[in-house]
């Protein structure tokens, strides 16, 4: 009760529009799978359940522009006795095979060239409730090239090598949780002695709150008449409504304790969207100045000049998703390193 007024509290929610944003996309018509003009790195994350893993890859420009570039709902069966076929569960390699595909290859760029998965996050939340579960993200992660660890929670993320083949084999892939912070995106990093119970991997602690907020803030903003995209602007590939409504099943709820997000409905690729806008904070988007941007472009014309784009990558999604935040001071060093 407000004591002042006498008054019940209201509680007051928030939440976007799909029909909205499925307009959005329609006058963008981009294509699925290919990197946009004006992005310059790319980020992953992926959402753990029980018999699937929800895939969205998300390219990062200049103001925190950001372009989905791919959503899929990975599922794999394997053959039994009698020539049967079963759904493959979460913690059974066949799953990780598909996503391990997605994640190594190079995207082809809008105007020639490949890009690589800079940094793919893995959500071990919903998989530490099963052993066999939380056990098959580990093990995924540690066979993957793990972030530049350095004093209290500080982190550096290498930019991926040039891989043989097309094959992106440096990308660095991280287990992940979701915490309660509602200040800063990565709320906190494992110490080395945490480690040892995690298959020595450090588990990286999502700020939930902080994140869902800078999400929905840029899912609300509005197609720029003067084709001006405000910071954070998140654009789509054109997909089903379903893809939409389940982005926007999660509302923003204040409470006189703080904030609170209720879930409606499946919600998968606003989960994503969080996701990797944790990934391009821990890529150091937050701090990246013009000398950066212009370093990722060069890399991007390089490798346009070197490799021409042949095709989309395999396997229909269906889907795409979002993000925003601002420009503190600069950290001393490169984040760019081989």
């Amino acid at each position: 009760i407000n004591e002042q007024l006498a008054e019940l509290w209201r509680e007051r929610g928030s939440k976007s529009d799909p029909k909205r944003l499925y307009e959005k996309a329609a006058i963008e018509k981009l294509e699925i799978g290919i990197v946009p003009k004006g992005a310059l790195f790319l980020t992953a994350y992926v959402d753990v359940q029980d018999d699937w893993l929800a895939l969205e890859v998300k390219a990062w420009g200049p103001g925190w522009e950001n372009w989905s570039v791919y959503y899929a709902e990975i599922r794999a069966q394997r053959e039994v006795a009698g020539g049967r076929f079963v759904t493959c569960r979460a913690n059974e390699p066949e799953l990780w095979a598909k996503l391990d595909n997605l994640l190594t290859m190079e995207w082809p760029c809008e105007g020639g060239g490949f890009m690589p998965i800079w940094c793919t996050g893995i959500d071990s939340g919903y998989a530490g409730s099963n052993a066999g579960m939380r056990d098959a993200v580990y093990a995924y992660c540690a066979g993957k090239r793990q972030p530049d660890y350095w004093g209290k929670g500080q982190a550096r993320v290498p930019y991926p090598r040039p891989g043989a083949g097309g094959k992106n084999t440096t990308g660095v892939v991280v287990p992940t949780k979701g915490g309660p912070s509602s200040e800063k995106a990565i709320a906190a990093i494992t110490d080395t002695d945490a480690a040892r119970r995690h298959a020595n991997l450090r588990l990286i602690t999502l700020g939930t709150i902080y994140l869902k907020d800078q999400v929905l803030n840029a899912l609300r903003l509005e197609y720029p008449t003067d084709g001006k995209f405000p910071p954070g602007y998140c654009h789509y590939t054109p997909q089903d409504i379903r893809f939409f409504e389940e982005l926007c099943n999660e509302t923003r709820v204040v409470k006189p304790g703080g904030v609170e997000y209720r879930r409606e409905g499946r919600n998968e690729p606003f989960d994503t969207a969080v996701g990797n806008l944790a990934m391009a904070e821990l890529c150091g988007i937050r701090v990246m100045q013009a000398g950066d941007w212009r370093n990722l472009a060069k890399r991007r014309e390089e490798s346009a000049a070197v490799r021409e784009v042949v095709e989309a990558p395999p396997v229909a999604p269906v889907n795409n998703p979002a993000h925003p935040g601002w420009f503190p001071a600069r950290r001393e060093g490169s984040w760019f390193q081989r």
